[in-house]
């Protein structure tokens, strides 16, 4: 299993998309926080602040959550995690590797923990840069502060791990980078938003005033529910909806390889 994953990340390392994506990702967090802070400082005179409630100024964990919540960077993440799992089919990688064991699932483990690897560095770069410029150019974190945002990032991260097993799952399924991509940017982007919305209304208008709706037990719209300020309920709620779909597409993947003849 090590000498896999030390022959995926050297393979990570050597490709040029890594690095292109990994330099996307932190002029993502540039981007992001120079838009944030002409919102807050409205240099122009534009009236942002009262247009978008920030008057009085955008505290630092405001502004990170709303970073953090942004599909940005997991658009990035979910091209980086395609091309890099559909890569070792397209090159004959599986062929000659996975095709003398009988263990093949463990080869897509390692090359799943291969690929969160690579999207944790692509991650720190773009939430360190982010954080780093947040503490240079606006308030500082207190103790407080410190505590909310380490459980807030555990949470992202476990949903930057589920969403990365799902997108692992379609390229594993389809064998080719469009039909991981396709369904990837479909959920990133938001456009299959539209279905769980029409779902919503269904359960509300078959249910009074429904506890809980579809969208809640979608990876993206627990994702969205991803808050600081959220009760302990809805951090049950989210963490368990994305440990159930992290092991689901992570074992479905596993399952699809051990039963696949290797071509």
């Amino acid at each position: 299993m090590r000498n896999l994953i030390n022959m995926n990340l050297y393979r990570m390392r050597k490709a040029v998309s890594t690095w292109v994506l990994a330099i996307v990702a932190v002029a993502i967090a540039v981007l992001d926080f120079g838009i944030m802070k002409i919102y807050v400082d409205d240099p122009f005179g534009w009236g942002l602040a009262e247009v978008t409630g920030l008057t009085g100024g955008m505290d630092m964990m405001k502004t990170i959550t709303g970073f953090l919540r942004g599909t940005d960077l997991l658009i990035v993440l979910s091209i980086f995690v395609v091309i890099f799992t559909n890569a070792e089919q397209k090159c004959g990688f599986d062929k000659n590797i996975i095709g003398i064991t009988k263990h093949k699932w463990k080869q897509t483990l390692s090359r799943w923990l291969s690929a969160m690897i690579g999207v944790t560095a692509i991650m720190a770069l773009s939430y360190g840069t982010f954080t780093g410029l947040s503490v240079i150019f606006m308030n500082s974190f207190s103790a407080g502060d410190m505590l909310a945002y380490g459980k807030l990032m555990l949470i992202v991260y476990l949903f930057y791990a589920a969403f990365s097993a799902l997108f692992f799952f379609f390229t594993t399924l389809f064998k080719s980078s469009a039909g991981g991509l396709v369904p990837s940017l479909l959920i990133t982007t938001g456009v299959l938003s539209l279905i769980t919305k029409l779902l919503d209304l269904g359960a509300e208008k078959l249910f009074h005033d429904p506890k809980y709706l579809p969208s809640d037990f979608f990876l993206e719209g627990a994702y969205s529910a991803v808050s600081p300020d959220a009760s302990n309920g809805t951090i049950i709620r989210v963490v368990a909806t994305a440990a159930v779909y992290l092991v689901v597409a992570l074992g479905l993947s596993m399952f699809l390889q051990q039963k696949r003849d290797v071509r």
